[in-house]
């Protein structure tokens, strides 16, 4: 029974804040592949995620023997979309720094979003289980 308690909100409410952490290293990962030449743009697919239909891992690639490898994150399954009909310039590169700004931006105010759903939630739960008393 107890540890049923918070659903079926609170682990929806995990997943899109883990979702939600995952799109600001992805667009941290674009921002930072900005100048990079052939690199194309990655996003999470919020929908398919949040509709539990996860099919694909991510996985860091490797491309010089120098670089690090990637580690394990707790999101294993989240679906990467590749930015379609977007333009790329002249080095093939489709990373558009305002655009990605932009989605940070929103990012973040989603994360604040979810962080004070969560924490109205769990205080509802506080006031449910002390009955009303402090």
């Amino acid at each position: 029974m107890i540890n049923k308690l918070g659903d079926p909100i609170l682990p929806e409410l995990k997943k899109a804040l883990d979702i939600n952490w995952l799109r600001q290293q992805v667009i941290s990962q674009n921002i930072a592949n900005a100048d990079t030449p052939n690199y194309k743009r990655l996003d999470v697919d919020f929908e398919r995620v949040l509709a539990g239909k996860m099919v694909k891992r991510l996985a860091m690639n490797r491309t010089h023997d120098a670089h690090l490898g990637g580690g394990s994150n707790k999101t294993d399954g989240v679906p990467l979309v590749a930015a379609a009909g977007t333009r790329s310039r002249n080095d093939n590169n489709n990373v558009d720094l305002e655009q990605e700004m932009a989605l940070q931006a929103e990012t973040f105010l989603l994360y604040n979003l979810l962080t004070r759903l969560t924490t109205e939630h769990l205080g509802m739960l506080r006031l449910a289980i002390t009955e009303g008393r402090r």
